[in-house]
């Protein structure tokens, strides 16, 4: 199978690089969510036709 040139990421990490390297997106991504969390939630709630930019006080519902 030939590799995707356009990932960076290295395919020969040992175990203990793979598992931290792992560790470390699933924070960013915990980081990343918490910080931008209104904004996700304002997002999803577009994409379903719940969120209305006019009025973006108002719900229908919890976005999650």
């Amino acid at each position: 199978m030939k590799q995707n040139q356009h990932c960076k990421i290295p395919r020969d990490l040992s175990d203990e690089g793979a598992a931290t390297l792992v560790q470390f997106l699933r924070k960013l991504t915990r980081d990343c969510e918490a910080l931008y969390a209104v904004q996700i939630r304002r997002h999803d709630a577009a994409l379903r036709g719940d969120y209305d930019p006019n009025q973006p006080w108002k719900y229908p519902h919890e976005p999650f």
